[in-house]
């Protein structure tokens, strides 16, 4: 295989199931890609099964301010910097968390592994709705479909834009054809996939964080993911 096959192939192995299945429809020949996605999924069925998490185990570390000598806090928050360290435990003490929902993430993080890489979050700043998974997990579904669907409401189009292409960084407030009258956002976060539960995405679709500072526009977000342990069942 010459380096321009080798390079192909990559780029292929890259695109989201979307994205093959929207090039299969324009007369590409990408089956190949396709059912090599498709027999991950059935692996990753079998896997949903045995990677369950509980987030009420979350709840004790919700209220604010919490203690930074926690277990909790050191593994969060890491190590103290050597400059700023009062700001550092501030930020970290008083941060909330959020459960962050996929709206769409690369093929390697629904199977265990060892990669580092980014997904679409939806971030809900709701007291109510914020902290209720299943919804999180359903709204985060609806965001993929208009996103991908061929009527994307107008200002839903540049949103639309940034997921599709899959380059970069972004971060949006979501309109009002979509949030409810909620505070929400989808952006980029990167995670490692050694801090999901078995390292992989679990059956809720949802990567508990710390939100460390409040979401901008077209800013990249501080989002710092919890380690498993204090979730998974």
């Amino acid at each position: 295989m010459g380096l321009f096959d080798k390079q192909m192939k990559k780029n292929m192995e890259s695109l989201s199931v979307e994205q093959l299945e929207e090039m299969r429809d324009q007369g590409y020949d990408v089956e190949e890609y396709l059912q090599a996605i498709y027999k991950k999924q059935e692996k990753k069925d079998s896997f949903d099964e045995a990677n369950q998490i509980d987030v009420s185990k979350l709840d004790r570390y919700r209220s604010v301010p919490r203690d930074s000598d926690s277990e909790f806090f050191m593994e969060v928050a890491g190590k103290a910097p050597r400059l700023g360290k009062d700001k550092w435990r501030n930020t970290y003490e008083n941060a909330p968390i959020v459960y962050t929902g996929i709206v769409q993430a690369s093929n390697a993080l629904f199977a265990p592994g060892d990669a580092t890489t980014g997904y679409v979050a939806l971030v809900v700043l709701d007291r109510t709705r914020g902290y209720d998974i299943e919804w999180i997990d359903q709204k985060a579904r609806e965001i993929h479909e208009v996103v991908y669907g061929t009527n994307v409401p107008r200002d839903m189009r540049k949103i639309a834009e940034g997921i599709r292409s899959q380059k970069g960084y972004f971060t949006y407030k979501l309109p009002e054809s979509i949030n409810e009258g909620i505070d929400m956002w989808v952006t980029v976060n990167t995670v490692s996939q050694k801090m999901l539960p078995k390292t992989f995405i679990p059956k809720q679709r949802i990567i508990p964080c710390l939100l460390t500072e409040d979401l901008k526009e077209n800013r990249m977000p501080n989002l710092s993911v919890i380690p498993p342990r204090f979730y998974e069942v």
